[in-house]
């Protein structure tokens, strides 16, 4: 009997070895998945390197990286010197292109020059496969801040899955790298690591404690199923600044509170509220009005997913996949009528912060921008097309910083530059450009506007 367990066990240690080597050739091929982008930032007055990681995501070069990991707000002049790297490959790494942000997920884009080196693979190199709560599995982490980038496995269990609106998992533990790919034991590809992981830690202060969560910004416990990873694949922006999507210029939708649903008979649809609408729009065109409710899209019932904040993101994400000229129609509530259907031609997308034009005066020590559509927004007019200029940064110490009787600060209305009135953002640069080379000016006197008033300042010139 014990001869028998012996070789028993012999043979199990067999197997084991067997499949632990099988796992390892799995992990060195689906490794080469991830890769380690670096690129630098560089601002009015800062210039600085990055680094994040990536997923390797076709045979001509191109790479991915989720939306947390290169700042959405940065525009394309600030975005320098793309370089892939890799674990074992040259250490000054490989020059890249920016192409772009995909406008529903935020992803990344970038296309190493002359294809893929050695060392690398796309994602699509290995079968796909689905997986359920309660699933093992397993991503490829890498340390972006180490020398080498030397790739790790991660093992975590899916927890959760679902529609959010975008079909996501929710993993036990951070399971990979924030943008490297996820597989399953067998090696098939099954999603891609997004977000971030929240740790819990106690916090003590004497005899007082209490929780806290800490973000770890390198390492994920959600990812993007395949077939999100596909949709955005198809959306590879043809303009590094953004393309232009389809605009209803509906502003801040609300969910119906339940006892209005009740009173409409709408307690078992989906329904929401328009809170505001942009002046001109596609939106007031067509005859919708502020405290209209919307019942309904393109001839069917607002899809109602697991909740209601995914309920509205499903909605605004229909909108977002539209294209300019697009026809759509939406089933509204007007006041105590009946539910009327009204069409709606879309509007090419308003100019973004990264689409904006800007200016920085170094002796100054502020820059300005084109005034935006989320401007409008914010100073609560709702319009469009309004030409102004905005002040973007401001110099810690500089003239501008250290005026009087008060500091210009960013978000300021620049309405008149030593008492010529401003007529558009490009007037405003053109009176700046002159001031910023002429030598004799010793003052500025700049009237400016915050979001509650009139200020007149003045900037003292070295």
């Amino acid at each position: 009997m014990f001869r028998l367990i012996a070789v028993f066990c012999l043979f199990a240690v067999s197997l084991c070895a067997r499949a632990d080597s099988e796992f390892e050739k799995i992990f060195e091929s689906r490794s080469k998945c991830a890769v380690v982008v670096q690129y630098v930032v560089e601002l009015e007055e800062d210039r600085n390197k990055r680094q994040c990681v990536g997923m390797v995501a076709g045979e001509d070069g191109l790479v991915i990286v989720t939306s947390a990991e290169i700042p959405g707000m940065l525009r394309l002049e600030s975005l320098k010197d793309f370089k892939i790297r890799i674990f074992g490959g040259d250490s000054e790494g490989y020059p890249a292109d920016y192409l772009g942000a995909d406008s529903i997920t935020g992803t990344h884009f970038i296309k190493i020059r002359g294809g893929l080196k050695d060392g690398m693979l796309p994602f699509s190199s290995f079968p796909k496969a689905d997986c359920s709560m309660g699933d093992a599995l397993w991503g490829v982490l890498l340390d972006s801040e180490s020398a080498d980038f030397e790739p790790m496995m991660c093992p975590s269990t899916l927890i959760r899955r679902g529609k959010y609106p975008l079909d996501i998992g929710y993993f036990s533990s951070a399971i990979a790298s924030n943008s490297a790919p996820i597989f399953d034991k067998s090696g098939n590809f099954v999603g891609w690591a997004t977000a971030y992981d929240e740790n819990d830690y106690l916090l003590y202060a004497g005899d007082k404690s209490g929780e806290v969560r800490l973000l770890d910004p390198h390492r994920a416990s959600v990812m993007f199923m395949p077939s999100v990873v596909d949709e955005l694949l198809a959306r590879i922006p043809k303009n590094p600044a953004g393309d232009p999507f389809g605009w209803v210029g509906l502003i801040d939708l609300q969910i119906l509170k339940s006892d209005v649903a009740k009173y409409l008979g709408l307690e078992k649809k989906s329904a929401f509220v328009v809170s505001e609408i942009v002046k001109d729009s596609p939106a007031e065109k067509s005859g919708i009005k502020k405290g209209d409710i919307i019942t309904g899209y393109n001839g069917k019932p607002i899809e109602r997913l697991r909740n209601d904040s995914a309920t509205l993101s499903n909605f605004w994400l229909s909108l977002a996949k539209s294209k300019p000229g697009d026809r759509i129609k939406l089933e509204i509530i007007s006041g105590n009528s009946a539910p009327r259907e009204l069409e709606v031609v879309l509007d090419q997308s308003p100019k973004t912060f990264r689409q904006s034009k800007f200016k920085y005066f170094k002796r100054l020590g502020f820059s300005v921008r084109e005034f935006l559509l989320d401007d409008s927004i914010a100073r609560k007019t709702f319009r469009r097309g309004d030409d102004m200029a905005v002040v973007q940064f401001v110099k810690p110490n500089s003239p501008a910083s250290s005026a009087v009787p008060a500091a210009l600060r960013q978000e300021d209305l620049i309405k008149e530059i030593n008492s010529i009135p401003v007529k558009s953002y490009a007037h405003a640069v053109e009176l700046l450009e002159k001031l910023e080379s002429d030598k004799s000016a010793k003052e500025v006197v700049i009237l400016a506007e915050d979001f509650s008033e009139t200020k007149v300042i003045r900037v003292k010139l070295d």
